[in-house]
């Protein structure tokens, strides 16, 4: 009874996940102040000589792109996807914390630190395209469709697996209490059962080798 119920909950938040992530598409809407953040984006890059990876940018660039990555959070359906995440990663945490650990902001998030370097390339290949112009709302949509869908498989991706190890663990832990209440109540347990078969088995002259 119990695994049919852990394996309804697992395709509920299964469906629950391809239903959101169904519905990233191209009608990414692009606000004014993403559009002058990648604008600022290409102006620093320009200015920029190093190797084009987030950590090896200085202060001011990194604020730019987590800025941005800030901006795109704000998507509808990415928003909702995100916080699915959150709310997957609070029934972890709670595993081990008594306290409730507060949710982590997608720019601060290391596990989606890829995005980043995504983003650095899309606006370098924006700034290759008009090397003598100023980058246009439209280029900027274009590119913002493509990291949101980018992002929103990697958000994806990551529930369905801390989703699949939460159940595991959980299962572990249910395992474990009702092993020591079998204990405590005198009854045997799989490892009781276990150690007296050995036992028996050595009894009788059937010694394990090591």
């Amino acid at each position: 009874m119990l695994t049919e119920i852990r394996d309804e909950l697992k395709n509920e938040a299964k469906n629950v996940i391809d239903d959101l992530i169904s519905n990233i598409d191209s009608d990414v809407y692009v606000s004014d102040k993403m559009v002058e953040l990648f604008r600022k984006l290409d102006e620093q890059l320009r200015n920029y000589n190093g190797r084009l990876m987030y950590g090896y940018l200085p202060k001011s660039i990194k604020e730019t792109v987590n800025n941005i990555v800030a901006e795109l959070a704000k998507d509808k359906n990415l928003s909702k996807l995100y916080s699915k995440w959150n709310e997957i990663n609070r029934e972890k945490l709670s595993l081990y914390y008594d306290k409730e650990k507060p949710d982590i902001p997608l720019e601060d998030n290391k596990e989606f630190r890829s995005i980043k370097n995504y983003i650095l390339k899309s606006v370098n290949l924006l700034s290759k395209a008009t090397p003598t112009m100023e980058i246009d709302k439209s280029s900027v949509e274009q590119s913002v469709s493509g990291i949101v869908l980018t992002l929103a498989k990697l958000i994806a991706n990551s529930c369905k697996r801390k989703r699949a190890k939460l159940f595991g663990q959980v299962d572990s832990k249910l395992k474990s209490k009702l092993e020591e209440k079998k204990v405590a109540q005198g009854l045997k347990t799989d490892r009781t059962v276990n150690r007296n078969e050995i036992e028996n088995d050595e009894e009788q002259g059937f010694t394990m080798s090591m």
